[in-house]
């Protein structure tokens, strides 16, 4: 029996919350997340262990993916805002931010680029206007699925491939997301502009604002606030714009010195 037990162990990679078969993929113990992602608790990153990875045990997160910025931005929100939670439901609200706001949210319908705090339409109110209301119907939602995507446009208006904040912390522009895919050496502006690090290994500066944010959104969406109160503080230190904010192309960003492709252009 004891043969058998260390065996397993070899077999088995550890994560967070059980053990993992290397050769088969699959996990020996229960995902604690129940059927959240299918009828199979077995199942490790859906079977694509190759390209897929599962740090919490819960989902798995492609590597690179901008989720991973998201994971790192909500865990700590969380711990500076000083809101308890239990594990289940802090690993939740990060699921919720991350991997399902932006599969659920997602980018590609153009319509739908507000939810990621860029441009839609020719106007910056309107932009801006749809964010809003949009803020209003997920915190009403609530939980998981509706905090966590509230959570992730935040921490998007932050990101510098999607707007553009002056030194006083002021939106002055929302970029527009189809031009964030435009670069000859096959990188994308999207990832270049929203790493979690700079070229020296440092967590970049709007990451830290980013964190503030939210953990002070949180404080309030945590404990129930009236919306009034989140409008007010989404107004005062999320949304706060100059006084005539742009819709800017991506062609436009800020401190990317990467040349355009323009081969598709008549």
């Amino acid at each position: 029996m004891r043969k058998h037990i260390i065996l397993l162990l070899l077999l088995s990679c550890s994560v967070s919350y059980g053990y993992r078969d290397q050769e088969t993929g699959t996990f020996l113990t229960r995902d604690p997340a129940g059927f959240q992602d299918g009828p199979n608790q077995y199942c490790y990153v859906h079977g694509n262990p190759i390209n897929k990875i599962d740090p919490q045990g819960l989902w798995g997160v492609a590597p690179g993916f901008g989720g991973r910025v998201h994971q790192y931005i909500t865990k700590n929100a969380i711990k500076q805002s000083g809101v308890k939670m239990n594990v289940f439901k802090r690993m939740s609200r990060v699921r919720g931010a991350s991997t399902r706001a932006d599969i659920r949210a997602s980018h590609f319908n153009k319509e739908n680029n507000f939810k990621h705090s860029t441009a839609v339409g020719g106007s910056a109110k309107e932009t801006r206007d749809k964010m809003m209301t949009q803020a209003k119907e997920w915190y009403e939602k609530g939980g998981s699925d509706g905090l966590g995507k509230l959570y992730h446009m935040v921490e998007d208006t932050f990101a510098p491939g999607h707007a553009d904040r002056n030194s006083e912390g002021e939106i002055e522009a929302f970029l527009d997301y189809e031009a964030q895919k435009q670069l000859k050496d096959g990188s994308e502006r999207h990832k270049e502009l929203d790493r979690l690090k700079d070229d020296e290994g440092n967590i970049r500066p709007e990451i830290q604002q980013s964190i503030d944010a939210t953990a002070g959104l949180m404080k309030l969406t945590e404990n129930d606030a009236p919306w009034p109160e989140v409008e007010t503080y989404l107004n005062e230190n999320v949304l706060n714009t100059v006084e005539k904010p742009e819709v800017r192309a991506g062609t436009e960003f800020k401190d990317l010195k990467l040349e355009e492709d323009n081969s598709d252009e008549d």
